[in-house]
């Protein structure tokens, strides 16, 4: 039974979509649901600049996830900050080392072109990790 739950968000639609789904299930179940919102912290010529883009891209998506969050009493939801160039060995890394459940990510990241995406680097995660893994299409399972 998936009672600890981790969702990788990274203000994508698609990740939104497995927020909501992954809430569904922990209220079902009567789990909790962790919210990983994962940034980048490489944009920008100065150490100043790369800092102020990750907080600016940890803002926007926080913003969206409280909003998901806030019609989702039912749920027992956290919030945490993962900072990585690639999201997909950062979730892995994280998931395998607080002992989660489940992992469900968008079956796209934001640009679904990119290299390091949730949605894109869900094979990686998969194969690096323990942990039951669900790239959302309604919570068909992944891997």
């Amino acid at each position: 039974m998936f009672r600890r739950i981790l969702v990788g968000v990274d203000g994508s639609p698609e990740s939104e979509g497995a927020l909501r789904a992954a809430i569904g299930v922990a209220v079902s179940v009567s789990g909790e649901v962790s919210v990983a919102i994962v940034a980048s912290a490489s944009h920008g010529e100065t150490d100043e600049d790369r800092e102020s883009a990750f907080d600016a891209e940890v803002a926007l998506i926080r913003a969206s996830v409280d909003q998901l969050l806030a019609g989702s009493e039912q749920a027992r939801c956290t919030i945490h900050v993962i900072k990585g160039d690639r999201p997909a060995e950062a979730l892995s890394a994280y998931v395998e080392s607080h002992g989660y459940d489940l992992l469900v990510v968008g079956r796209h990241g934001r640009d679904r072109a990119a290299h390091g995406g949730l949605g894109r680097g869900r094979a990686r995660v998969g194969r690096q990790s323990h942990v039951s893994l669900v790239a959302d299409r309604r919570l068909s399972i992944c891997a």
